[in-house]
């Protein structure tokens, strides 16, 4: 017989259907009914079946579906009734057996904001409620952002946060990049859409800023050598074409710990911010495979497989506090760290990759700079 999961998942797929219907139609809600329940008169754990289902319905708990039997057959010799059906009679019925109150609200409020503020967006939504109710909380913003893209497709800015949308974070389309993929390649015209990209800019042909490479020295014979300069901003392919004259390169990915490792004495060294995945683009600097180099990331899953795809371009780079005894020693400073869910990197040592699977496997996290004291190199 049925249990009660299953008629909570069976009555939720029924309200994501009315919702469509709404999104659609704009249907009055209609008696929910589930049938097909499996009631069996011979199953040996029936009556805990039947207890199970009538604890949770109307006439016990006030709300919620009510039991439609089916009386035996006449002539029968068993006189036992069975569950034809379990039914919500009323739209508060269904919503409060649910929890789904808030939810239904949610929805009709920014159900009714999209399809009068962005009509093009009206045969998106009976296909995607559940979209509208996952992003409940940011459809104001979303359709702000959307408005602004339909009144200007072509917006003359070379950063994503630099859009002049007035109600929305400088940062809110880099964090909501998928949602809004979805809705722009509705309601742009084609000729404003690159489906071969998946990347923001290039997908809706936006100007894209020139790609920077930061990095620094200490070194006194190298602040001389550049007239008393420590660091440079340079165009990512000026500096990937250009042999620097240093000796040593360290790849840095977090932004205070560039400046931790520059607390100390760094001769003939360059120190370059990784910042994450970026640190991709140095693959084209064939001048690094003639440098010492070195990586120091936090130590989780992320950080040993950025470790990894370095290795790809630069197989000599030295990892630097990225090892288990490091680990170990700072534990006071772990923390969460994020889900993994691609394969082991493949360019890792057989240590690493122990390193890797516990990292993995306990969700661990110990950030870079909350390494203390000097780096040894």
């Amino acid at each position: 017989m049925i249990s009660p999961d299953q008629i909570r998942r069976r009555a939720n797929a029924q309200l994501y259907a009315w919702l469509a219907e709404i999104a659609r139609t704009n249907a009055p809600f209609a008696p929910v009914v589930l049938d097909r329940l499996g009631d069996k008169l011979d199953d040996p754990d029936r009556y805990a079946q039947l207890e199970a289902i009538t604890a949770n319905s109307k006439s016990r708990t006030g709300y919620g579906y009510r039991v439609e039997l089916e009386p035996p057959r006449l002539g029968s010799k068993v006189q036992q009734s069975r569950i034809r059906a379990l039914v919500w009679d009323s739209e508060t019925d269904l919503l409060r057996f649910l929890g789904a109150e808030d939810l239904f609200r949610d929805f009709k409020t920014n159900l009714e904001q999209i399809q009068r503020e962005v009509p093009a967006l009206r045969a998106w939504c009976p296909e995607n409620v559940k979209k509208i109710v996952d992003y409940a909380a940011i459809w104001p913003h979303l359709i702000l952002v959307v408005r602004f893209f339909e009144e200007n497709p072509t917006p003359d800015v070379t950063s994503l946060r630099l859009l002049p949308i007035n109600g929305v974070d400088t940062k809110f389309i880099e964090r909501n990049g998928g949602i809004l993929s979805q809705l722009l390649d509705v309601v742009l015209p084609p000729e404003r859409i690159d489906a071969t990209q998946k990347q923001f800019k290039r997908r809706y042909r936006l100007p894209e800023e020139e790609t920077c490479i930061v990095c620094y020295w200490n070194d006194a014979k190298c602040i001389k050598m550049f007239e008393g300069g420590t660091g440079l901003i340079v165009p990512a392919d000026q500096f990937l074409s250009t042999a620097l004259p240093f000796g040593r390169v360290i790849i840095v990915e977090n932004q205070a710990s560039v400046q931790q490792l520059l607390a100390q004495p760094l001769p003939d060294t360059l120190v370059i911010f990784g910042s994450g995945w970026r640190v991709n683009i140095l693959r084209e600097g064939t001048w690094l495979q003639e440098r010492e180099v070195y990586y120091w990331g936090d130590l989780d899953t992320h950080g040993l497989a950025i470790l990894s795809a370095v290795r790809g371009f630069l197989p000599h780079v030295i990892p630097l506090l990225m090892d288990e005894a490091t680990f170990d020693a700072h534990s006071a400073a772990w923390v969460p760290g994020a889900d993994y869910t691609g394969a082991t990197p493949a360019s890792l040592t057989p240590d690493e990759v122990r390193l890797f699977e516990r990292l993995k496997a306990g969700r661990l996290r110990l950030e870079q700079e909350r390494i203390q004291g000097a780096v040894a190199l």
